[in-house]
């Protein structure tokens, strides 16, 4: 299904407790999404239930890995996505994950900025369509302690942001 029709199947409000994460399922980051990513998203409790964190390769059925990347977009209360380089081109050109740029490309294009969380563990060069957006630093392999306050932080004040912008538009309706 073309993503801007399955995205219409879906309210702006309610959404599941859950952020869905999208990030790079190579080895070298296993560590950083078990060890700092899921746990400080499960450490933020809105209402007093956990956050869950969701990746699209923890379920091992499936009709599609599109379905469930396009329904994690959108019924999640927050997109969180690590960009970090993922190797390097001969002469030294980063390389970021595609498949984690579409992924932030659609979250962009359904999601509100404030539902949107980017962050990456490398000084490169962004691309020029993510260069404008707010990009987190974190190091999340030398500082996992650091980095899971960080998310957490930061999760939390997207809650917040997007509970503000809700109520103010409640207040106009």
């Amino acid at each position: 299904m073309y993503p801007a029709n399955y995205f219409g199947l879906f309210p702006p409000f309610p959404r599941k407790d859950t952020v869905f994460v999208a990030m790079s399922f190579d080895e070298q980051f296993e560590k950083r999404w078990t060890d700092v990513i899921g746990p400080a998203i499960a450490n933020v409790k809105p209402n007093g239930n956990a956050l869950a964190a969701i990746r699209v390769d923890s379920r091992r059925i499936s009709d599609s890995i599109l379905t469930e990347i396009l329904s994690g977009i959108g019924t999640a209360r927050l997109v969180l996505a690590d960009v970090t380089t993922i190797g390097y081109m001969d002469g030294g050109r980063a390389i970021r994950n595609a498949n984690v740029l579409y992924e932030v490309g659609l979250a962009h294009a359904q999601r509100l900025p404030e539902e949107v969380l980017l962050f990456r563990s490398d000084n490169d060069n962004l691309l020029f369509d993510v260069a404008n957006v707010r990009v987190n630093t974190y190091a999340p392999d030398q500082a996992p302690d650091e980095a899971r306050k960080l998310i957490s932080d930061c999760v939390e004040a997207a809650l917040r942001e997007v509970d503000l912008r809700r109520n103010l538009s409640d207040q106009r309706s």
